[in-house]
């Protein structure tokens, strides 16, 4: 008896063992094939949304990665970086609410897009990783996510529709279509006029009471992924709005302006009240009346010492540019002082000034003269120097930073040529070290900048700095959204992951040596990751070298995937040494 129980339990137990298999997956074939296949088990991805990833990264180690696939659903909410290798980053949110809640950092585009756009509803695959900013703020990042479009916010089944003139107005789809043959960051050469509905009024009581203009939304009826954004406009007549109600969602607008891909990601408007709304429902008049702003005067001037230009004249010079583009020349401008930003701290440590310039009359085009020093360029000695109501006239190459800021070419590189008339500086100043004339310290066939040596700002980006040879150092975000940025703790230039730092030299190169600072007794040499485009890199205890470069420029890119210190390298100092 004891001998059939035995048998009738391994029975049972063999006949449980095989119900056991029939619910294990199959082994994934990635080879494919009969017979084939690998110990591999398909690994299965859980459905979540951005609001859950945040909550699973947060209880992740700093750094660490889940051990989980998961495929995250949500909209992409800004596109920050350029195309690379089939690659683009982008954050995302449960919303299209404009917020950063997930960051997809070099996600792959999928087969047939040529890129990611902002409004898109997408899902994203792969594992989460708890990254910490050297700042400490934490963030949710998938890292090379495979991506699916499931609605595509770049296009609209309508299509597009109008040629932008007041008689033929572009729809939304329509005038989004014109601003992608732009560029990034290029206004329009003409204004054109836009039809939609309005999806979205961001404007505060606060900014109807200081400066009269909107900020809303416009979609097509029907769809809501494609906006384009009514940027600081005014109101139908040009008139200033009075009220946030004046303009109310489910409204629809003609807005007339010339328009931007602003960053290369948000379609609107030109800025700062150069556009205007010029009807609502169909009505040209403001409901409840407004306010006739104070437009910019009349563009004078030639540019030159003996006819500067006014604001309204260096403004429409700078239109002429391009966001970014420095002038080929220095350029004279007139006007009267309506702010000044300078700190003390900036004086006693640069003594250069900044500060904003109208034409008489005129309160909202301004002009900014950025880290300009004084007559003689000699350097200021006081804040008390230049004040609010000053006549003022400066020269400098100008730009029109961001394409939103048209100011004078910073850094001492322009100067103030008179107050009220006077060309010498009250109270005196003090004669800057070489203006002009470069940084650097030259020792035979080597020239050398400290980082604390580059008259640069604590916090400020770095961008291109000039030696004294003519050599120049041009830092770059390249596909990182922060750019190189100078600190005064440590005295070095960070650059962060994928950064770059391009030497273009007036000679042959033979060698670069930068010297590495330190944070929390961390040498910031990005643990090695740096390469050299010419030039073989060595890499020291506190040093990176670049050897053999034989060009006259080299880029230099920190390809570090470490996160916070040791992912950045900090140039506490460059040195080069020429080949001839």
């Amino acid at each position: 008896m004891k001998k059939i129980f035995k048998l009738m339990t391994l029975a049972l137990a063999g006949a449980m063992f095989m119900v056991a298999c029939d619910d294990t997956p199959a082994p994934y074939n990635p080879g494919g094939g009969e017979g084939g296949g690998d110990d591999t088990t398909k690994v299965d991805t859980l459905d979540i949304t951005c609001a859950k990833a945040v909550e699973l990264c947060t209880a992740l180690a700093d750094g660490a990665s889940s051990t989980e696939t998961y495929a995250i659903t949500g909209y992409i909410t800004d596109v920050y970086a350029k195309i690379n290798n089939g690659q683009q980053s982008f954050w995302m949110s449960d919303n299209n609410d404009g917020q950063k809640v997930v960051q997809a950092y070099w996600a792959n585009l999928p087969e047939g897009v040529e890129k990611f756009t902002a409004g898109s509803k997408v899902k994203i695959t792969g594992k989460l990783l708890k990254y910490v900013k050297t700042d400490g703020t934490v963030v949710t990042e998938v890292k090379n996510a495979d991506v699916e479009i499931l609605e595509n916010g770049g296009s609209q089944p309508g299509g597009a529709k109008g040629t932008g003139t007041e008689a033929d107005p572009f729809n939304v789809a329509g005038v989004i279509a014109y601003i992608n043959t732009l560029g990034a960051d290029v206004n329009s050469e003409v204004e054109v006029y836009v039809k939609g509905k309005v999806s979205a009024n961001s404007t505060s009581d606060a900014t109807i009471a200081s400066y009269g203009n909107m900020t809303f939304d416009m979609i097509d009826e029907g769809y809501t992924t494609a906006i384009f954004k009514a940027f600081q406009v005014y109101g139908p007549g040009k008139q200033k709005f009075t009220s946030v109600s004046q303009i109310a969602v489910g409204d629809e607008v003609v807005v007339c302006g010339k328009v931007v891909n602003y960053k290369g990601n948000t379609p609107e408007t030109v800025g700062k009240g150069q556009s205007y709304v010029v009807s609502i429902n169909g009505k040209t008049e403001l409901p409840g009346g407004g306010e006739t702003p104070d437009q910019p005067g009349e563009a004078k001037g030639t540019g030159t010492e003996a006819d500067p230009f006014n604001v309204a004249g260096v403004i429409a010079y700078i239109n002429t540019l391009g966001a970014d583009v420095n002038s080929e020349v220095e350029v004279y401008v007139k006007g009267k002082v309506s702010a000044n930003s300078t700190s003390d701290a900036t004086i006693a440590s640069y003594g250069n000034m900044t500060f904003d310039m109208i034409d008489e009359g005129y309160t909202t085009a301004i002009f900014k003269a950025f880290q300009v020093y004084g007559p003689g360029k000699q350097k200021f000695t006081s804040v008390s120097q230049i004040a609010v109501g000053d006549e003022v006239v400066v020269c400098g190459k100008v730009v029109n930073y961001k394409g939103n800021t048209p100011e004078t070419v910073g850094k001492g590189q322009s100067y103030v040529v008179s107050i009220n008339g006077k060309t010498e500086l009250p109270g005196g100043g003090e004669t800057p070290d070489t203006p002009g004339e470069g940084l650097g310290e030259v020792s035979g066939n080597t020239i050398t900048l400290a980082a604390s040596a580059a008259r640069l700002d604590n916090a400020a980006e770095a961008n291109t700095l000039t030696l004294k040879d003519g050599t120049t150092l041009v830092f770059e975000a390249g596909s990182n959204q922060n750019a190189p940025k100078f600190y005064t703790t440590g005295s070095s230039i960070r650059m962060y992951p994928n950064n770059t730092l391009t030497v273009k030299a007036t000679k042959k190169i033979a060698s670069i040596v930068i010297t590495c600072g330190s944070s929390k007794g961390v040498v910031g040499n990005a643990s090695g990751n740096i390469k050299a485009e010419p030039g073989e890199v060595n890499i020291g205890e506190d040093t990176v070298t670049i050897e053999s470069v034989n060009a006259n420029s080299t880029v230099i890119t920190d390809t570090s995937t470490e996160t916070k210190i040791q992912s950045q390298v900090y140039v506490k100092s460059i040195a080069i040494t020429y080949a001839e």
